[in-house]
């Protein structure tokens, strides 16, 4: 499954959480809101056909607008990535936990 189907199959069980696709730079990413973060991140960990085992990394971007964090996910199983990106104010930067799904975020 590409970034595209993962997007639509987020879209469907998520709704106005999953906000954008963005497939015109060579890591295609998806953008959630951030207070959904650790359902959706449950989901991709436990959904059959998804199955995201492995958070490679987060990470954090200062853009000049905004805040980012960018998370780097991997299915040994399906060998595919994923990358999730939260956006956020400046003075609005508390984002749930995602250590439950995986103790590497702790």
């Amino acid at each position: 499954m590409d970034a595209a189907g993962i997007y639509e199959n987020l879209k469907g069980k998520f709704g106005e959480s999953i906000t954008e696709l963005v497939t015109d730079n060579p890591d295609p990413f998806i953008v959630i809101g951030k207070s959904s973060i650790a359902d959706v991140c449950g989901y991709l960990k436990s959904e059959p056909g998804l199955e995201f085992d492995f958070l490679r990394s987060i990470s954090g971007v200062d853009t000049e607008e905004e805040l980012e964090l960018v998370y780097h996910l991997f299915s040994y199983k399906h060998r595919i990535s994923l990358t999730l990106k939260l956006r956020m104010a400046y003075d609005d930067t508390e984002v749930p936990t995602v250590e439950p799904h995986w103790k590497a975020a702790d």
